[in-house]
């Protein structure tokens, strides 16, 4: 699956967010996970897709570096945390202000743009193909 641009989900009600993440708060999520993070030293994100989210996390502690996809990052910290991998963060002396947008990993279809895409007239098979971009439907009796 590949993230796409898509007109239809933007301006959605609720769509911004915002989200404090303390130091300690990282370091004891991840640690449940299995990791052997110290204290944690920074946060910061690397790299951009071209749909603008987050590629990678890296965290920097005193008992080493680690780097996460962004999806796996959110996952780990909470997805009602970090709604989104479409998000700028800003760092502080005990954590990071996450500013994004949107909610889940950004490929697939968005149930919002899709919605707004029937609401407009759009047929079922015109929303099927505008998330998933090259596929072609056929019926069952043809396979």
């Amino acid at each position: 699956l590949q993230g796409i641009y898509d007109r239809f989900s933007k301006n959605r009600p609720g769509g911004a967010w915002e989200h404090f993440l303390s130091f300690d708060a990282v370091r004891n999520q991840l640690n449940r996970y299995g990791f052997n993070l110290g204290w944690i030293r920074t946060l910061k994100s690397a790299g951009n897709s071209r749909s603008g989210r987050a590629l990678q996390m890296t965290v920097v502690s005193d008992k080493g570096t680690y780097v996460f996809t962004s999806n796996n990052f959110r996952i780990k910290i909470g997805e009602t945390k970090l709604k989104s991998t479409l998000f700028q963060i800003k760092t502080f002396r005990n954590g990071i202000i996450a500013r994004g947008y949107g909610y889940g990993h950004g490929v697939g279809m968005s149930q919002w743009g899709a919605n707004k895409m029937a609401q407009a007239g759009f047929s079922y098979r015109d929303i099927l193909k505008h998330y998933y971009r090259g596929i072609r439907i056929v019926g069952l009796s043809s396979l």
